[in-house]
């Protein structure tokens, strides 16, 4: 009579990285069976998998950074029927006894998938809040690029000609931008006074695209700008008419974020 042994069930563990992740694969006895780095790119998915597969029936991947660096080798794993677990990074008073290695946080990722202490559910990147995220991020991003960018020219605006101060005074932050955006250099004019007037056109055309995307995320996804639009709509407004009003109502939102003071 020969009797099979049953496969030994396979845990692995995953360091992530920017180019290269390191993986650790561990038996469930909590023995280490090997370690091994993959490129993070979809065939360097499928070898990992493979890799580990190797070694027996795969229960569970532990994944440290699911919604960073980690992200396409969840998905991908997932996507294989895998259990992925989220991972913590290491904690830092054990990673100094232990010495930093990306090894040694593999196994630590595998050793937390085994023990059941790494237990985190993954983020899957997908979905309406991961598209809502992006959206976000999106719109954070034009909100502060604007801000950065009407900063400068006011700054720039304090210490140009008093000419140019003139034509700048008392505009609204609406009206800063469009005016900054139509400066033209003019001949005869001195070279510093017409790079002044480049430099500020220049940033009145970064500030009004960082407003422009700010306004459509929020006509596609902002439910109390949707319901405007719908409304201005219905009262025979046309789209480019309800951007500029949206438009204004975001530069009253952006003049709040700057810096009060007399520089």
């Amino acid at each position: 009579m020969t009797i099979v042994e049953p496969a030994r069930l396979v845990t692995g563990g995953v360091d992530t990285h920017l180019d290269v992740h390191v993986a650790a694969a561990l038996d469930e006895l909590g023995a280490l069976l090997g370690t091994e780095s993959f490129a993070t790119t979809p065939a360097g998915y499928c070898e990992l998998f493979d890799w580990l597969e190797s070694f027996g029936p795969l229960a569970r991947v532990g994944v440290e950074g699911t919604g960073s660096y980690g992200a396409g080798l969840a998905r991908s794993l997932m996507a294989r029927g895998v259990e992925v677990v989220e991972v913590d990074c290491p904690n830092r008073k054990a990673r100094h006894r232990a010495g930093k290695s990306d090894t040694i946080d593999a196994i630590s990722a595998a050793r937390g998938a085994l023990s059941g202490h790494a237990s985190g559910q993954p983020k899957s990147g997908t979905g309406p809040v991961e598209a809502m995220r992006v959206l976000l991020v999106a719109k954070r991003s034009a909100r502060s690029e604007r801000v950065r960018t009407l900063n400068q020219m006011r700054h720039l605006v304090f210490v140009a000609p008093d000419d140019i101060r003139a034509r700048f005074h008392g505009l609204n932050v609406y009206h800063l931008t469009r005016q900054a955006a139509a400066m033209r250099p003019r001949p005869g004019n001195q070279v510093n006074y017409n790079i002044t007037l480049m430099a500020l056109r220049q940033l009145g055309r970064r500030a009004n695209s960082a407003l422009h995307r700010i306004v459509l995320v929020r006509m596609g996804h902002h439910e109390p700008t949707r319901v405007y639009v719908e409304r201005r709509r219905g009262e025979g407004r046309t789209n480019p008419e309800i951007i500029r009003s949206l438009k204004r109502y975001a530069a009253r939102e952006t003049f709040k974020q700057l810096p009060r003071g007399d520089t």
